[in-house]
């Protein structure tokens, strides 16, 4: 049976031509890493050089040694090796895997002669497949697609015209989300200020021979003259400060409802929070479905 699978590459390891305005322009560079194991298990596939292959993996142990010299201590190499981390420019472990690059876009016939192909003539241009690890070409074939199509497809939530890349979602909602992160901090720090009470104390009214204390216990017995405390007025004043968590939490609330409204509304997963205009079947139906018009814009 023939099993579809689809692979999201990492969008720092693709690479786009410098002119392309789609996937299938110009030319795709896509960076994988491959085992030793998996580039060996590749010998006898179609389009893979198993004399090219044997000269990576050369290449590869050679450069995975350590370069004695008179005077090298390579102990640290072989400590290196054991405890899987990178005393140079490369790992020494085992496990450690070969970068190599997916190429996909035009080649001259005289490019594909060097590379094992010789149905092309010099002065033609053929669309190919080509993987390039450890300096050299490991393999190279003609694209396997009837209409010549590359296996990339991609899109965005924004497109931008005449550009690969367009707008993400998390950047639509970059304001709001600036918004609710400064709503939370000063909901934090307005909880952290109200959390104990506030203590004013009158120094003139208290007792000269008590030294006021700086902190409150239960059951503290406070000493102060009333005959030095204006009337009305009390030695020591308890508050606290209001943190003012309602309004900060409709504030996030908001912008929370504002950053659904750019991307999926919370009605198309089962919010009741819909409006007047959703309070009917009718009306929840037509909105729902502008919903989905959008998201089937984005994937076509």
């Amino acid at each position: 049976t023939l099993v579809l699978t689809w692979d999201a590459p990492h969008p720092m390891d693709l690479f786009p031509g410098p002119n392309n305005r789609s996937l299938q322009d110009g030319y795709v560079c896509e960076r994988v890493y491959l085992t030793p194991a998996q580039l060996d298990a590749m010998r006898g596939q179609p389009g893979w050089n198993s004399e090219a292959i044997d000269e990576a993996l050369t290449l590869y142990e050679q450069m995975q040694r350590p370069i004695e010299t008179p005077g090298t201590d390579t102990s640290q190499w072989e400590r290196a090796r054991i405890e899987l981390h990178d005393p140079s420019l490369r790992s020494g472990a085992p496990e450690a895997a070969i970068e190599a690059v997916k190429y996909w876009g035009p080649a001259s016939g005289r490019m594909l002669k060097e590379w094992g192909i010789d149905d092309v003539p010099d002065h033609q241009w053929r669309e190919i497949a080509a993987v390039w690890a450890m300096g050299t070409v490991v393999m190279a074939m003609l694209n396997p697609d009837p209409l010549g199509w590359r296996p990339y497809y991609g899109t965005s939530w924004v497109r931008m015209p005449g550009s690969v890349w367009g707008v993400s979602p998390m950047e639509t909602i970059a304001d709001c989300q600036r918004c609710i992160n400064a709503s939370i901090r000063s909901l934090v720090n307005a909880m952290a200020f109200s959390s104990g009470i506030q203590i004013a104390v009158d120094l003139d009214a208290m007792d000269r021979d008590h030294v006021p204390e700086r902190s409150i216990a239960p059951f503290h017995v406070h000493f102060y003259r009333g005959s030095l405390s204006p009337s009305g007025r009390k030695p020591i004043e308890f508050w606290t400060m209001d943190g003012r968590v309602q309004e900060k939490l409709a504030v996030l609330e908001y912008f929370e409802r504002q950053a659904d409204e750019r991307i999926v509304p919370r009605y198309m997963y089962g919010s009741t929070d819909v409006g007047s205009a959703g309070m009917t079947a009718s009306g929840l139906a037509q909105l729902r479905g502008d919903v989905r018009m959008g998201i089937k814009h984005v994937l076509a």
